[in-house]
């Protein structure tokens, strides 16, 4: 690898990042919006965002919002 466009994003491992993506801040994997049905509307309230993995290892972590 090495190279950044070998790298598989999101719950669909494709490495398109020509849509919009939002990062969790549990374990630093960058998602497409529409893959997990987050807007970049709705994403501009989100201030972190916890993508399923991470909230079904710790059940306390939560979105937040601004």
């Amino acid at each position: 690898g090495g190279k950044q466009e070998d790298q598989a994003y999101c719950i669909c491992r494709s490495s398109d990042c020509s849509r919009f993506m939002i990062g969790c801040d549990g374990c630093e994997e960058w998602y497409h919006g529409d893959c997990i049905g987050i807007t970049e509307k709705e994403a501009k309230h989100i201030k972190q965002y916890y993508c399923r993995r991470c909230k079904k290892e710790n059940p306390e972590l939560q979105t937040i919002f601004r």
